[in-house]
């Protein structure tokens, strides 16, 4: 298997990726080889295209899939397996992009630092359940890999809070625990009891490890049931069963009794240890450096900054200062999103349309916290306007109104969309009639796709949107630009 005329990236991702295969296996090892260099020479660009909604070269796509080496490179790849279809069309995307993961880049203690970092365990116990039984399986492999090996210590005295705000989101706020009690249950794949039992003792250890102060946790009766179901299990092997037996009896003794099926762990009254008031601190200091990267138009790294701010305030929410962070965090990344939707002006809808959901579920994260307030309706609002939602634009719109009545550009923007609205309607009831024909007197540009409007005044509510994110008030080229974020 001679690699000496591939292109250095695919060298070193091809030498990664055998090691600790047989060496006597020549077929296994040409077999990955062979299917790595297919897919160097042609990686899924369109489907990246449109997970990322950018317009990447193929040189872009190889870097992200094969040399990951940088933060944002980092940040893409994760960003694709967070993003990318979950049916059968993700086969194209998913099942490389997980190969490379397990196989290649989770041996890499830097990459795997970055990729924890920027959020991969929280993408990769949400994948624990994906659809496709090879995904799945790889996604396991790799989670066990970036807990289990020398990437990081997890239970180190000197464990960083970062690393912590990481894990603690994944096991107490993500899919994780049902997505592996549920393949205790029912096993999917070779090998997933053993990896589904490790990841479980680890994460159970782990969270009582670092939050709590008697070193006592009590797990939900549906994990209980799940390790019992593993224990009396013939199929299981001698090792799984003892590991089962192991949990049950190191963990089954403070079981709280939760709804049938529901897979989660909590403390004894008074005995959790809430994370460190600094992992707060680095939220704020990366939502800050979100404002900057924001204010210079580097989009881009101003979503990765306010991303790794929301992960950081998931590890602390139970400290009060977290509610109004977060939602000036959430608010923050539904303006990004939907600024970037403005400036794709040659891409391709389904792009667009990516990052017009993206801002939309931002901005009704935020409204979950506190529902009157003006900034994430607004860009609720502008984003279903220009998904052609014309109803659903207009109720947006009369509820920013209802907050800031005396705002006179929210007035004009309101009774815009309610003056396309029916002219919308009106169209709607004269196609019902003669559907082959437009209608005479309906523009256009309302008959068939939304025209973005523009605001020619500062309002108060245009104001409120961009309070959180410009540093200097008095920058008239800064604000301006802030202004007009998100139209085309």
């Amino acid at each position: 298997m001679d690699t000496i005329d591939d292109p250095q990236e695919l060298q070193e991702a091809i030498a990664l990726s055998l090691e600790g295969t047989p060496a006597e296996d020549k077929n296994l090892k040409s077999l990955i080889a062979d299917g790595l260099r297919k897919k160097y020479s042609c990686p899924p660009l369109d489907n990246m295209r449109c997970t990322l909604g950018e317009t990447l070269s193929m040189e872009d796509a190889r870097s992200i899939l094969f040399a990951p080496h940088t933060e944002e490179l980092v940040q893409d790849f994760v960003n694709i397996m967070e993003f990318g279809p979950l049916d059968d069309s993700s086969k194209d995307l998913m099942i490389p992009w997980l190969s490379l993961l397990y196989l290649c880049h989770t041996k890499s203690c830097t990459f795997g630092k970055r990729f924890i970092e920027v959020g991969g365990l929280s993408v990769l116990s949400s994948l624990l359940g994906h659809p496709i039984d090879y995904a799945r399986s790889q996604a396991f492999e790799a989670l066990y890999r970036l807990t289990t090996e020398d990437t990081v210590d997890w239970f180190a005295d000197d464990l960083s809070d970062s690393f912590k705000a990481s894990l603690h989101d994944v096991s107490l706020n993500s899919p994780l625990l049902e997505n592996i009690s549920k393949e205790l249950l029912t096993p999917s794949f070779p090998s997933a009891l053993t990896l589904s039992l490790q990841l479980l003792g680890f994460t159970l250890s782990w969270v009582r490890r670092w939050y709590s102060n008697k070193g006592r946790i009590a797990v939900s009766t549906g994990i209980l049931s799940a390790l019992t179901a593993v224990s009396t299990n013939s199929e299981a092997t001698q090792e799984e069963q003892s590991l089962a037996h192991t949990l049950l009896s190191d963990f089954g003794q403070n079981v709280v009794n939760h709804t049938d099926g529901e897979f989660s762990l909590s403390f004894l009254d008074g005995e959790q240890v809430l994370p460190s008031r600094s992992v707060l601190e680095r939220a704020i200091i990366a939502k800050e450096e979100g404002n900057g990267l924001f204010k210079n138009s580097n989009l881009k790294a101003a979503t990765r900054r306010y991303s790794y701010a929301l992960r950081l305030t998931n590890a602390c929410e139970s400290i009060e200062e977290v509610r109004s962070l977060r939602k000036g965090v959430l608010n923050n990344l539904a303006i990004t999103c939907h600024r970037m939707a403005g400036e794709l002006k040659n891409c391709d809808a389904v792009s667009i349309c990516l990052l017009l959901d993206q801002a939309l579920e931002y901005a009704d994260q935020s409204l979950r916290i506190d529902k009157r307030q003006p900034k994430p309706l607004f860009v609720k609002g502008r984003c279903l306007f220009e998904k052609s939602d014309f109803e659903a634009a207009a109720a947006a719109f009369r509820e920013v109104h209802s907050l800031v009545p005396s705002d006179k550009q929210v007035t004009i923007s309101l009774h815009e969309i309610e003056e396309k609205l029916a002219l919308v309607r009106t169209a709607d009831d004269e196609k019902n009639i003669n559907p082959t024909k437009g209608v005479k007197g309906i523009p256009s540009e309302v008959q068939h796709t939304a025209k973005p409007f523009q605001y020619q005044t500062e309002s108060v509510v245009t104001r409120h949107i961009n309070s959180n994110i410009v540093v200097n008030p008095s920058d008239k080229r800064a604000a301006e630009s802030l202004k007009n974020a998100g139209t085309h």
